[in-house]
Protein backbone atom coordinates (compact mmCIF):
# COMPACT_ATOMS: atom_id res chain seq x y z
CA UNK A 1 0.00 0.00 0.00
CA UNK A 2 2.37 2.56 1.24
CA UNK A 3 4.88 1.28 -2.67
CA UNK A 4 1.56 2.48 -4.28
CA UNK A 5 1.24 6.11 -2.44
CA UNK A 6 4.71 6.66 -3.03
CA UNK A 7 4.10 5.86 -6.96
CA UNK A 8 1.40 7.92 -7.12
CA UNK A 9 3.09 10.63 -5.39
CA UNK A 10 6.43 10.59 -7.00
CA UNK A 11 3.85 10.74 -10.41
CA UNK A 12 2.18 13.60 -8.56
CA UNK A 13 5.57 15.53 -7.95
CA UNK A 14 6.53 15.48 -11.23
CA UNK A 15 3.07 16.63 -13.38
CA UNK A 16 1.79 19.03 -10.24
CA UNK A 17 4.41 21.99 -11.15
CA UNK A 18 3.48 22.17 -14.91
CA UNK A 19 -0.15 22.03 -14.05
CA UNK A 20 -0.91 25.34 -15.61
CA UNK A 21 0.40 24.23 -18.82
CA UNK A 22 -1.00 21.21 -18.32
CA UNK A 23 -4.56 22.94 -18.33
CA UNK A 24 -3.24 25.86 -20.48
CA UNK A 25 -3.08 22.71 -22.91
CA UNK A 26 -6.37 21.24 -22.32
CA UNK A 27 -8.19 24.29 -22.85
CA UNK A 28 -6.71 25.06 -25.85
CA UNK A 29 -7.36 22.09 -27.39
CA UNK A 30 -10.65 22.30 -27.08
CA UNK A 31 -11.09 25.38 -28.51
CA UNK A 32 -9.70 23.64 -31.85
CA UNK A 33 -12.26 20.60 -30.95
CA UNK A 34 -14.85 23.25 -30.62
CA UNK A 35 -13.97 24.83 -33.82
CA UNK A 36 -13.93 21.49 -35.61
CA UNK A 37 -17.49 21.01 -34.85
CA UNK A 38 -19.03 23.85 -37.15
CA UNK A 39 -17.08 22.22 -39.98
CA UNK A 40 -20.01 20.17 -40.72
CA UNK A 41 -19.81 17.69 -44.06
CA UNK A 42 -23.93 17.56 -44.80
CA UNK A 43 -23.77 20.55 -45.21
CA UNK A 44 -20.95 20.72 -47.67
CA UNK A 45 -19.44 22.58 -44.94
CA UNK A 46 -21.45 25.58 -45.27
CA UNK A 47 -21.72 25.55 -49.20
CA UNK A 48 -25.40 24.85 -48.95
CA UNK A 49 -26.56 27.53 -46.43
CA UNK A 50 -23.95 29.83 -47.03
CA UNK A 51 -22.50 29.52 -43.66
CA UNK A 52 -19.91 28.18 -41.68
CA UNK A 53 -16.01 27.44 -43.18
CA UNK A 54 -17.70 28.77 -46.62
CA UNK A 55 -18.77 32.32 -45.31
CA UNK A 56 -15.02 32.36 -44.21
CA UNK A 57 -13.28 32.07 -46.95
CA UNK A 58 -15.73 33.91 -48.98
CA UNK A 59 -14.95 36.81 -46.21
CA UNK A 60 -10.95 36.10 -47.14
CA UNK A 61 -11.26 36.27 -50.73
CA UNK A 62 -13.33 39.52 -50.50
CA UNK A 63 -10.61 40.58 -48.01
CA UNK A 64 -7.29 39.82 -48.66
CA UNK A 65 -4.26 39.92 -46.76
CA UNK A 66 -1.66 38.12 -49.44
CA UNK A 67 -2.79 38.52 -52.97
CA UNK A 68 -1.25 35.10 -53.88
CA UNK A 69 -3.68 33.82 -50.66
CA UNK A 70 -6.41 34.92 -52.79
CA UNK A 71 -5.29 33.31 -55.95
CA UNK A 72 -4.95 29.95 -53.92
CA UNK A 73 -8.19 29.93 -52.56
CA UNK A 74 -9.88 30.98 -55.73
CA UNK A 75 -8.06 28.34 -57.69
CA UNK A 76 -7.44 25.64 -56.00
CA UNK A 77 -9.57 25.45 -52.78
CA UNK A 78 -13.04 26.44 -53.99
CA UNK A 79 -12.67 23.80 -57.40
CA UNK A 80 -11.84 21.25 -54.88
CA UNK A 81 -13.78 22.57 -52.00
CA UNK A 82 -15.19 18.94 -50.46
CA UNK A 83 -11.96 17.95 -50.23
CA UNK A 84 -10.08 20.91 -48.44
CA UNK A 85 -13.29 20.42 -46.16
CA UNK A 86 -12.75 17.12 -44.71
CA UNK A 87 -8.92 18.49 -44.14
CA UNK A 88 -10.11 21.10 -42.48
CA UNK A 89 -12.05 18.97 -40.55
CA UNK A 90 -10.09 16.14 -40.02
CA UNK A 91 -7.16 18.13 -39.45
CA UNK A 92 -8.95 20.70 -36.57
CA UNK A 93 -10.03 17.62 -34.87
CA UNK A 94 -6.21 15.99 -34.70
CA UNK A 95 -5.13 19.31 -33.17
CA UNK A 96 -7.83 19.33 -30.20
CA UNK A 97 -7.80 15.11 -29.54
CA UNK A 98 -4.11 15.45 -29.39
CA UNK A 99 -3.78 18.65 -27.16
CA UNK A 100 -6.62 17.41 -24.90
CA UNK A 101 -5.29 14.29 -24.66
CA UNK A 102 -1.67 15.22 -24.20
CA UNK A 103 -0.83 12.61 -26.77
CA UNK A 104 1.60 13.23 -29.33
CA UNK A 105 2.05 16.89 -27.77
CA UNK A 106 4.32 17.99 -29.94
CA UNK A 107 3.36 17.23 -33.46
CA UNK A 108 -0.39 18.44 -32.12
CA UNK A 109 1.40 21.77 -31.25
CA UNK A 110 3.09 21.92 -34.75
CA UNK A 111 -0.18 21.21 -36.63
CA UNK A 112 -1.84 24.00 -34.52
CA UNK A 113 1.31 26.18 -35.14
CA UNK A 114 0.93 26.01 -39.08
CA UNK A 115 -3.37 25.61 -39.02
CA UNK A 116 -3.12 29.15 -36.83
CA UNK A 117 -0.66 30.44 -39.15
CA UNK A 118 -2.67 29.51 -42.21
CA UNK A 119 -6.33 31.54 -40.83
CA UNK A 120 -4.20 34.35 -39.73
CA UNK A 121 -3.04 35.24 -43.34
CA UNK A 122 -6.04 34.63 -44.60
CA UNK A 123 -8.44 36.55 -41.94
CA UNK A 124 -6.06 39.26 -40.75
CA UNK A 125 -7.70 41.97 -43.30
CA UNK A 126 -11.56 40.72 -42.38
CA UNK A 127 -13.38 43.76 -40.94
CA UNK A 128 -13.72 43.49 -37.00
CA UNK A 129 -10.95 40.91 -36.46
CA UNK A 130 -8.69 41.60 -33.91
CA UNK A 131 -5.26 40.75 -34.86
CA UNK A 132 -3.81 39.97 -31.61
CA UNK A 133 -6.07 36.69 -31.22
CA UNK A 134 -4.62 34.71 -34.01
CA UNK A 135 -1.29 36.07 -33.18
CA UNK A 136 -1.58 34.41 -29.64
CA UNK A 137 -2.93 31.57 -31.58
CA UNK A 138 0.15 30.69 -33.00
CA UNK A 139 1.95 31.73 -29.65
CA UNK A 140 0.61 29.35 -27.64
CA UNK A 141 0.80 26.51 -30.13
CA UNK A 142 4.65 27.31 -30.06
CA UNK A 143 4.79 27.14 -26.24
CA UNK A 144 3.33 23.61 -26.43
CA UNK A 145 5.63 22.52 -29.31
CA UNK A 146 8.61 23.69 -27.40
CA UNK A 147 8.19 22.80 -23.85
CA UNK A 148 6.96 18.99 -22.59
CA UNK A 149 3.31 20.15 -22.11
CA UNK A 150 1.97 16.54 -22.79
CA UNK A 151 3.63 15.45 -19.49
CA UNK A 152 1.28 17.83 -17.18
CA UNK A 153 -1.71 15.47 -17.35
CA UNK A 154 -1.17 14.06 -21.11
CA UNK A 155 -0.53 10.46 -22.21
CA UNK A 156 2.91 11.94 -22.73
CA UNK A 157 3.81 11.73 -19.30
CA UNK A 158 3.43 7.96 -19.47
CA UNK A 159 4.25 7.18 -23.05
CA UNK A 160 6.95 9.29 -23.38
CA UNK A 161 9.60 7.97 -21.18
CA UNK A 162 8.63 4.50 -22.08
CA UNK A 163 9.56 5.26 -25.71
CA UNK A 164 12.63 6.76 -25.02
CA UNK A 165 13.99 3.90 -23.03
CA UNK A 166 13.08 1.48 -26.26
CA UNK A 167 14.70 4.04 -28.54
CA UNK A 168 18.04 3.66 -26.12
CA UNK A 169 17.66 0.45 -26.76
CA UNK A 170 16.87 -0.37 -29.95
CA UNK A 171 18.04 2.61 -31.51
CA UNK A 172 21.35 3.00 -30.49
CA UNK A 173 23.45 -0.02 -31.20
CA UNK A 174 21.09 -0.13 -34.99
CA UNK A 175 22.87 3.84 -35.43
CA UNK A 176 26.51 2.30 -34.35
CA UNK A 177 25.54 -0.56 -37.08
CA UNK A 178 25.22 2.18 -39.49
CA UNK A 179 27.82 4.23 -38.46
CA UNK A 180 30.18 1.00 -39.29
CA UNK A 181 28.95 0.13 -42.51
CA UNK A 182 29.36 3.28 -43.58
CA UNK A 183 32.51 4.19 -42.01
CA UNK A 184 33.75 0.68 -43.72
CA UNK A 185 32.45 1.62 -47.71
CA UNK A 186 34.27 4.68 -46.67
CA UNK A 187 37.55 2.44 -46.08
CA UNK A 188 37.90 3.90 -42.71
CA UNK A 189 38.39 0.34 -41.33
CA UNK A 190 39.76 1.11 -37.94
CA UNK A 191 36.87 3.19 -36.97
CA UNK A 192 34.24 0.74 -38.39
CA UNK A 193 35.69 -2.28 -36.42
CA UNK A 194 34.95 0.37 -33.21
CA UNK A 195 31.54 1.01 -34.66
CA UNK A 196 30.32 -2.35 -35.19
CA UNK A 197 32.34 -3.41 -31.86
CA UNK A 198 30.33 -1.11 -29.60
CA UNK A 199 27.24 -1.87 -31.49
CA UNK A 200 28.01 -5.75 -30.52
CA UNK A 201 28.69 -4.60 -26.91
CA UNK A 202 24.68 -3.29 -26.81
CA UNK A 203 23.36 -5.59 -28.58
CA UNK A 204 25.12 -9.09 -28.66
CA UNK A 205 21.93 -11.12 -30.40
CA UNK A 206 22.41 -9.11 -33.09
CA UNK A 207 23.82 -11.17 -36.22
CA UNK A 208 24.02 -8.09 -38.30
CA UNK A 209 26.29 -6.53 -36.21
CA UNK A 210 28.29 -9.16 -36.07
CA UNK A 211 28.78 -9.98 -39.80
CA UNK A 212 29.68 -6.67 -40.09
CA UNK A 213 32.60 -6.64 -37.59
CA UNK A 214 33.76 -10.25 -39.39
CA UNK A 215 33.61 -8.20 -42.55
CA UNK A 216 35.83 -5.58 -41.27
CA UNK A 217 38.07 -8.06 -39.81
CA UNK A 218 38.47 -9.87 -43.16
CA UNK A 219 38.92 -6.16 -45.11
CA UNK A 220 41.88 -5.63 -42.13
CA UNK A 221 43.63 -8.84 -43.31
CA UNK A 222 42.95 -10.92 -40.18
CA UNK A 223 40.76 -13.98 -41.54
CA UNK A 224 40.84 -16.16 -38.11
CA UNK A 225 39.45 -13.38 -36.26
CA UNK A 226 36.73 -12.62 -39.30
CA UNK A 227 35.84 -16.45 -39.05
CA UNK A 228 35.33 -16.56 -35.68
CA UNK A 229 33.11 -13.37 -35.27
CA UNK A 230 31.17 -14.89 -38.47
CA UNK A 231 30.84 -18.10 -36.88
CA UNK A 232 29.25 -16.30 -33.97
CA UNK A 233 26.99 -14.33 -36.36
CA UNK A 234 25.88 -18.07 -37.51
CA UNK A 235 24.88 -19.12 -34.36
CA UNK A 236 22.93 -16.11 -33.42
CA UNK A 237 20.81 -16.46 -36.78
CA UNK A 238 19.37 -20.23 -35.67
CA UNK A 239 17.28 -21.57 -38.54
CA UNK A 240 17.30 -18.67 -40.69
CA UNK A 241 18.89 -18.59 -43.56
CA UNK A 242 22.02 -16.48 -43.71
CA UNK A 243 22.16 -13.56 -45.98
CA UNK A 244 24.61 -13.78 -49.25
CA UNK A 245 26.98 -11.39 -47.13
CA UNK A 246 27.63 -14.01 -44.77
CA UNK A 247 28.49 -16.50 -47.17
CA UNK A 248 30.89 -14.21 -48.99
CA UNK A 249 33.27 -13.31 -46.55
CA UNK A 250 33.04 -16.87 -44.75
CA UNK A 251 34.16 -18.40 -47.56
CA UNK A 252 36.95 -15.91 -47.97
CA UNK A 253 37.91 -15.93 -44.50
CA UNK A 254 37.99 -19.91 -44.49
CA UNK A 255 40.54 -19.66 -47.43
CA UNK A 256 42.73 -16.91 -45.84
CA UNK A 257 43.14 -19.49 -43.22
CA UNK A 258 43.82 -22.19 -45.55
CA UNK A 259 41.25 -24.32 -45.03
CA UNK A 260 40.25 -24.48 -48.39
CA UNK A 261 37.98 -27.37 -48.99
CA UNK A 262 36.04 -25.09 -45.97
CA UNK A 263 35.81 -22.42 -48.05
CA UNK A 264 34.64 -24.16 -50.72
CA UNK A 265 32.21 -26.09 -48.98
CA UNK A 266 30.35 -22.90 -47.58
CA UNK A 267 30.75 -21.47 -51.20
CA UNK A 268 28.86 -24.18 -52.72
CA UNK A 269 26.06 -23.85 -49.73
CA UNK A 270 25.75 -19.98 -50.54
CA UNK A 271 25.25 -20.36 -54.21
CA UNK A 272 22.66 -22.87 -53.41
CA UNK A 273 20.86 -20.44 -50.93
CA UNK A 274 21.16 -17.10 -52.77
CA UNK A 275 21.07 -18.15 -57.04
CA UNK A 276 20.47 -15.28 -57.84
CA UNK A 277 23.90 -13.84 -56.44
CA UNK A 278 26.41 -13.30 -59.02
CA UNK A 279 29.01 -12.06 -56.58
CA UNK A 280 28.57 -15.59 -54.82
CA UNK A 281 29.40 -17.41 -58.15
CA UNK A 282 32.28 -15.44 -58.97
CA UNK A 283 33.53 -16.15 -55.39
CA UNK A 284 32.80 -19.88 -55.62
CA UNK A 285 34.64 -20.00 -58.87
CA UNK A 286 37.97 -17.94 -57.48
CA UNK A 287 37.90 -20.80 -54.93
CA UNK A 288 37.48 -23.66 -56.96
CA UNK A 289 40.28 -22.19 -59.52
CA UNK A 290 42.12 -22.60 -56.52
CA UNK A 291 41.31 -26.61 -56.22
CA UNK A 292 42.07 -27.09 -60.41
CA UNK A 293 38.33 -27.31 -61.20
CA UNK A 294 39.02 -24.94 -63.77
CA UNK A 295 36.15 -26.17 -66.00
CA UNK A 296 33.47 -25.38 -63.35
CA UNK A 297 34.92 -22.02 -62.65
CA UNK A 298 34.58 -21.24 -65.60
CA UNK A 299 31.17 -22.17 -66.37
CA UNK A 300 30.20 -20.57 -62.94
CA UNK A 301 31.81 -16.77 -64.44
CA UNK A 302 29.62 -17.26 -67.57
CA UNK A 303 26.53 -18.05 -65.92
CA UNK A 304 27.71 -14.72 -63.28
CA UNK A 305 28.61 -12.64 -66.60
CA UNK A 306 25.11 -13.33 -68.20
CA UNK A 307 23.23 -12.45 -65.33
CA UNK A 308 25.04 -9.86 -63.60
CA UNK A 309 27.60 -7.57 -66.73
CA UNK A 310 28.19 -4.99 -64.63
CA UNK A 311 30.32 -6.24 -62.15
CA UNK A 312 34.15 -6.14 -63.63
CA UNK A 313 35.50 -8.47 -61.68
CA UNK A 314 33.85 -11.29 -63.02
CA UNK A 315 34.73 -10.34 -66.58
CA UNK A 316 38.25 -9.92 -64.75
CA UNK A 317 37.94 -13.64 -63.33
CA UNK A 318 36.67 -15.31 -66.56
CA UNK A 319 39.63 -12.91 -68.68
CA UNK A 320 41.92 -14.62 -66.32
CA UNK A 321 40.70 -18.00 -67.05
CA UNK A 322 40.79 -17.36 -70.65
CA UNK A 323 44.54 -15.99 -70.92
CA UNK A 324 45.64 -18.89 -68.88
CA UNK A 325 44.19 -21.12 -71.13
CA UNK A 326 45.48 -19.38 -74.31
CA UNK A 327 42.45 -17.87 -75.49
CA UNK A 328 43.66 -14.60 -75.81
CA UNK A 329 41.28 -12.93 -77.89
CA UNK A 330 38.59 -13.20 -75.49
CA UNK A 331 40.65 -12.47 -72.77
CA UNK A 332 41.29 -9.26 -74.75
CA UNK A 333 37.41 -8.47 -74.75
CA UNK A 334 36.77 -9.44 -71.16
CA UNK A 335 39.69 -7.40 -69.94
CA UNK A 336 38.26 -4.62 -72.03
CA UNK A 337 34.60 -4.81 -70.66
CA UNK A 338 36.51 -5.17 -67.28
CA UNK A 339 38.50 -2.03 -67.55
CA UNK A 340 35.59 0.11 -68.68
CA UNK A 341 33.38 -0.79 -65.79
CA UNK A 342 36.27 -0.01 -63.02
CA UNK A 343 39.29 1.76 -64.46
CA UNK A 344 41.13 1.22 -61.26
CA UNK A 345 40.37 -2.66 -61.00
CA UNK A 346 44.73 -3.05 -60.92
CA UNK A 347 47.59 -3.42 -62.34
CA UNK A 348 47.53 -7.13 -63.62
CA UNK A 349 44.40 -6.44 -65.78
CA UNK A 350 46.50 -3.49 -67.66
CA UNK A 351 49.77 -6.18 -68.12
CA UNK A 352 48.00 -8.47 -68.96
CA UNK A 353 46.03 -6.20 -71.61
CA UNK A 354 49.62 -5.36 -72.88
CA UNK A 355 51.24 -8.25 -73.18
CA UNK A 356 47.99 -9.54 -75.30
CA UNK A 357 48.24 -6.30 -77.47
CA UNK A 358 52.01 -7.00 -77.49
CA UNK A 359 51.03 -10.47 -78.95
CA UNK A 360 49.08 -9.15 -81.52
CA UNK A 361 51.91 -6.42 -82.91
CA UNK A 362 49.64 -3.68 -81.47
CA UNK A 363 52.86 -2.10 -79.54
CA UNK A 364 51.43 1.26 -78.80
CA UNK A 365 48.39 -0.07 -77.29
CA UNK A 366 50.99 -2.49 -75.41
CA UNK A 367 52.97 0.55 -74.21
CA UNK A 368 50.25 2.47 -72.81
CA UNK A 369 48.82 -0.49 -70.95
CA UNK A 370 51.96 -1.14 -69.06
CA UNK A 371 52.65 2.53 -68.51
CA UNK A 372 49.05 2.17 -66.75
CA UNK A 373 50.96 -0.73 -65.06
CA UNK A 374 53.52 1.54 -63.68
CA UNK A 375 50.94 4.45 -62.81
CA UNK A 376 48.95 2.08 -60.75
CA UNK A 377 51.72 0.45 -59.41
CA UNK A 378 55.07 2.10 -59.42
CA UNK A 379 57.42 -1.46 -57.86
CA UNK A 380 55.97 -3.49 -61.07
CA UNK A 381 59.58 -4.66 -62.49
CA UNK A 382 58.23 -6.90 -65.41
CA UNK A 383 56.01 -3.86 -66.90
CA UNK A 384 59.24 -1.38 -66.54
CA UNK A 385 61.29 -4.08 -68.21
CA UNK A 386 58.84 -4.47 -71.32
CA UNK A 387 58.45 -0.54 -71.50
CA UNK A 388 62.17 -0.64 -71.82
CA UNK A 389 62.21 -3.51 -74.29
CA UNK A 390 60.01 -1.42 -76.35
CA UNK A 391 62.19 1.86 -75.91
CA UNK A 392 65.65 -0.25 -76.48
CA UNK A 393 63.64 -1.47 -80.06
CA UNK A 394 62.96 1.60 -81.44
Amino acid sequence: MGTESSKVGGWFSVTAPLWSLGLARILYGLLWWQQSKWKVPSDDFGRKSGGGLWYWVQQEIQYPTVQAYKDFLVNVMIPNWSFFGYMTLVTETFIGVSLILGLFTRLGALVAVGMAANITIGILSVPHEWGWTYTMLIMLGAIFLFTGAGRSFGVDAVLGPRLEQAGARGNRPAALHNLGFALEQLGRLAEAETAYGEAVSRARDDPRSMIGWGVVALKRNDPAVASGRLARARELMGDRPPPAVWYWAASLAAAGTMELEEAVRIGRDGVTAHPQSATLRNNLASLLELTGDLETAEQLLRSAYADDPTLPQVSKNLADLLYRAGNYDEAFEAYERAAKLDPDLGDDLYFKLGNIAFKRRDRERARSCWQRVAELNPSHQLARANLETLDASL
